[in-house]
């Protein structure tokens, strides 16, 4: 499985220091919103290569589009 280097170290990093800060105290309220940041980490990383650009910006990769030829008898 290929990552996309957009957010391959900097996702680790940014995930890792909210895991850090929401998980230093003991409110119910922090740990429940790690886990939804846990959930979106778990969707951005299930995400299909390419899918993330260069830049990281949140796009779909056009550039690998295959034309599909029509089934029809034109």
């Amino acid at each position: 499985m290929k990552i996309d280097a957009g957010i391959s170290g900097w996702g680790v990093l940014v995930f890792w220091l909210i895991a850090v800060i929401l998980t230093s105290g003991d409110s119910n309220v922090l740990q429940a919103i790690f886990f939804v940041v846990d959930v979106i980490e778990f969707v951005i990383w299930c995400l299909p290569s390419g899918y993330i650009n260069k830049q990281g910006w949140w796009s779909p990769n056009y550039d690998n589009d295959v034309e599909v030829p029509s089934l029809r008898n034109e």
